[in-house]
């Protein structure tokens, strides 16, 4: 099963590097977002939420926090609860791309397909490692034989 929560190094280094948090929130704040993401890992998506939810409780507007949680409740198949997270995990930070990742996954799974194909093409220019992870994705099945799918991820 392909994941997508993936804390990123990069995303990692972005919750270490957050200022707006006093020194032991932003210890607590990565310590959960690591704990939640092992969980995610494993396929335990009721404790990641769990350990996201925490973090959130520290850190309402952290992007991380935001997709990872939405990205643990699509595999559950709640969208209705993860688009509102990934749309304000990209109001705090449009570039995200594991956000822009786990968008492109739920407009595919809702036949967007237009939509789907935008917003990763964005995450892979961000980040190109989510081409590998899109080319084995489930959540991308509808999407994979279409021509545009292929000029993104190859």
């Amino acid at each position: 099963m392909t994941k997508k929560s993936p804390n990123s190094k990069k995303d990692a280094v972005y919750a270490k590097d957050e200022s707006a948090y006093k020194n032991d929130d932003k210890k607590e704040l990565v310590r959960l977002l690591s704990s939640g993401s092992r969980f995610y890992d494993d396929g335990k998506y009721p404790e990641a939420i769990s350990e996201f939810d925490k973090a959130l409780a520290i850190a309402p507007d952290d992007p991380i926090a935001l997709s990872n949680k939405a990205g643990a409740l699509i595999e559950m198949s709640q969208y209705e609860k993860a688009v509102p997270l990934l749309d304000k995990a990209l109001t705090v930070d449009p570039l995200m791309a594991s956000a822009l990742y786990n968008k492109a996954a739920y407009l595919s799974l809702m036949g967007e397909i237009n939509e789907s194909l935008s917003y990763l093409e964005r995450a892979i220019k961000i980040n190109p490692d989510m081409a590998k992870l899109a080319k084995n994705d489930k959540d991308f099945l509808y999407v994979r034989n279409l021509p545009g799918f292929s000029v993104i991820v190859d």
